[in-house]
């Protein structure tokens, strides 16, 4: 409900001599305005009055300064009423201080997809907006626009972009043909190329790419793309050759996958294509967003906060990467770039497709789950398009290892197939972690090695530098055990660096390259056809592409930890293996895929089989069973015992049904236990609640209500509270 700034004792207006009279518009000098503030209880509309002079410009959608008790505060007007919703009179109104400025930058359409955000993960408005709409640049808005196109699907003025390269092309057709290799593929086709088509489902389509590369433009010299970037361009292609060409959004979760897809979209022809990343800069980023939101770019490819791109006429959304960390937004209300794009589909009935190497069992959900109609559409290759274009895959583990008595990190086996496929051509070898010794134990008693000052872990950048803390810098040139005394180490994991060393002596005389965040070059997002033999180090996700693709690839260190520990750890570690086999020839032409380690034993059988449906069916199978998300909604709440208590104690679907805990927090331990007590004054403990899919929604509204009531009374202590947590065990 709209209230006045003066209902609340923070919002009471400023009234006295210096108060200048206001002239109200004559038509609606009503604005309902929604503050940019983080304080949940006044996340909320509220009505101002518009003076005449503001009144061509206070438009819906635009950037406002208001005076809300003795502050000044952002916002954006939503609406313009003719009276205040309350029984009050407009003399009672605060009146809007300015205009920041003309530009109707909140789309009623984006509005109402953030009101659905923030009711689904128990945020606020004000808190999605932040995401959905980039700061302003004054320099970026006042540039001399280019012509924009009509927002409107049947306005017969709007511009026509440039026709797409002919499907005629040969590498062209071949990815568009690619799609009948696929189940349902013919399907989601008909659909995207016939706009009177209707699906028998919502709308929503879950897509397990095939393996290998896609086939190249003339001439060669033209950088490889991935298969599945090459598809994402071919179902494109017919959107924007229609008469009345649609807008197209796809989201991926880093520069470097953007980057691919928009290379692709420019090798088909597509234009009006813009790149709205959040790292380029606040100029750029707005720049970029203006462009979209004033019609001049139908095609949008982003990262994250790219959900909420005002795309006019959308007729397809692209969800690439599923799965990825990048994806997820660390900040409040912390929504999943997947589970946004859902709702927009729910509220647009705009087809919605979710791609990934591997397959998450949050988009299995949906095709199993009969609760969305009928379902989405599950697109994979069939089984023998699959094995006609995968590698041949090698497991070496501690049981094929069992004569030696121990898994070297390089094992015999591996090493000659590396040799031999040398012979062939370049060959990938993934390490999980970059660095050096990125940590290390004792030799003798096996304890980790820590950091004297602040408790952190140790780690060794360099073989001529001395082992340095990885949390607050500090050197540790005479690091000893503090349990035994004992001075040798023993690495626990080794980075690509130390990696690269290793294999330079394995194999003399061949060309290494890293590409990882910390090499010199940084991430090579491809690599041109080498003319001698060459061994490409990279860790997950820094993966180049080579021409041609890889004679071999090798993944070292299977069963290492994973820096987080969460339900999607077997998911999570396929899909990284798999991101190395889609780069590899297929096993006609001699391609192999060697796992070394003992890796998970569910992951490691759906790599066998190139099968991540098989394992995420399994595994929504077990949570089904178990009643862990996504078979259910979960919330985690955490921070100061009374806190947490209070907070917990306001909601009604809290109870022994629903409830596991309060238990304390584990906390990393410090050396000095003065400092922890410093640091940690209250009990530290977290409460899990757990309901069914069904009542997910109203969870989410008990907690934003119960933490309104916290801001409004101003309770002490720390409390965070996260709606589907990635990771709580």
């Amino acid at each position: 409900m709209a209230l006045k700034p003066g209902k609340f004792k923070l919002g009471e207006p400023a009234r006295g001599k210096a108060e200048r009279k206001v002239v109200p518009a004559t038509e609606f000098p009503v604005a309902r305005v929604v503050l940019d503030t983080p304080v949940p209880h006044l996340a909320r509309e509220f009505d101002y009055l518009v003076p005449s002079d503001l009144a061509a410009i206070a438009q819906p959608g635009v950037r406002v300064k208001i005076k809300f008790g003795r502050q000044d505060l952002g916002g954006f007007i939503i609406e313009r009423l003719a009276q205040p919703e309350q029984l009050i009179t407009l003399a009672d109104l605060v009146p809007l201080k300015k205009v920041v400025s003309p530009e109707p930058v909140l789309r009623p359409e984006i509005l109402a997809l953030a009101s659905s955000v923030a009711d689904y993960y128990g945020g606020t408005v004000p808190d999605v907006l932040r995401f959905a709409v980039p700061p302003r640049h004054a320099r970026a808005e006042t540039a001399p626009p280019e012509p924009a196109l009509s927002r409107e699907t049947d306005d017969a003025t709007a511009q026509a972009p440039p026709a797409a390269v002919p499907q005629t092309e040969p590498w062209l057709a071949s990815w568009l043909n690619s799609w009948n290799q696929y189940q349902n593929g013919p399907e989601l086709l008909n659909f995207l190329t016939q706009p009177n088509a209707q699906p028998s489902h919502i709308g929503r389509f879950v897509w397990t790419p095939l393996p290998g590369l896609a086939a190249p433009k003339p001439p060669e010299t033209v950088p490889h793309l991935p298969l599945w970037a090459a598809q994402i361009a071919a179902l494109v292609a017919p959107i924007r050759s229609q008469p009345s060409p649609g807008g197209v959004l796809i989201v991926a979760p880093d520069n470097r996958d953007v980057e691919r897809i928009i290379r692709a979209l420019d090798l088909a022809g597509i234009q009006q294509v813009t790149r709205l990343v959040a790292d380029e800069g606040v100029e750029a980023r707005y720049r970029a967003f203006l462009a979209v939101e004033r019609g001049q770019a139908q095609v949008v490819v982003g990262t994250r906060s790219a959900v909420f791109a005002p795309v006019a006429n959308l007729q397809l959304m692209i969800l690439w990467g599923d799965g990825d960390d990048s994806l997820a937004e660390l900040h409040t209300p912390r929504f999943e770039a997947r589970e946004v794009l859902a709702l927009r589909n729910e509220l647009t009935g705009v087809p919605l497709l979710v791609g990934s190497l591997g397959r998450t069992v949050a988009a299995q959900r949906w095709v199993d789950d009969g609760e969305i109609e009928d379902g989405a559409l599950s697109i994979v290759g069939y089984r023998d398009t699959i094995r006609s274009r995968a590698p041949l895959t090698k497991v070496i583990d501690s049981a094929e290892n069992a004569a030696e008595g121990y898994l070297p990190r390089i094992p015999t086996l591996a090493a000659q197939a590396v040799r031999e496929a040398l012979t062939r051509g370049p060959v990938l070898v993934q390490v999980p972690l970059t660095g050096y010794l990125p940590s290390f134990d004792c030799q003798n008693c096996r304890a980790p090695a820590r950091c004297a000052a602040c408790g952190g872990p140790l780690t060794i950048t360099d073989p001529t530098l001395p082992p340095s803390c990885r949390t607050c810098g500090q050197l540790a040139p005479n690091w000893h055990c503090p349990n035994c005394g004992s001075t040798r180490i023993r690495s626990r994991l080794k980075g690509a660096d130390r990696t690269a060393e290793e294999l330079g002596r394995t194999f003399p005389g061949t060309r290494i390259v890293v590409s990882t965040a910390t090499a010199p070059g940084g991430v090579k997002s491809d690599l041109p056809r080498p003319t001698k033999p060459v061994l490409v180090i990279a860790t997950p996700g820094a993966e180049p592409v080579m021409p041609g693709g890889y004679a071999a690839a090798l993944i070292l260190d299977a069963g290492a930890t994973p820096a987080r520990v969460s339900l999607d750890m077997s998911t999570e570690a396929l899909r990284r293996w798999l991101t190395v086999a889609h780069l590899v020839v297929p096993a006609a032409a001699g391609g192999q895929l060697l796992l070394v380690g003992d890796g998970d034993p569910a992951a490691t059988a759906a790599l066998v089989r190139f099968d991540p449906v098989l394992l995420a069916e399994r595994e929504l199978a077990e949570r089904i069973e178990a009643g862990m998300p996504p078979a259910v909604r979960m919330a985690e709440i955490t921070g100061d015992a009374a806190a947490v208590d209070s907070l917990v104690s306001r909601l009604a679907l809290a109870d022994a049904s629903t409830m596991l805990g309060p238990t304390p927090l584990e906390i990393d331990p410090l050396p000095d236990a003065v400092a922890a007590e410093a640091l940690f004054t209250e009990p530290q403990v977290r409460v899990l609640l757990r309901v069914p899919q069904t009542d997910g929604l109203e969870l989410a509204r008990q907690l934003r209500a119960s933490l309104a009531v916290r801001s409004a009374k101003r309770e002490p202590g720390a409390v965070k509270v996260t709606l589907d947590p990635a990771e709580f065990c």
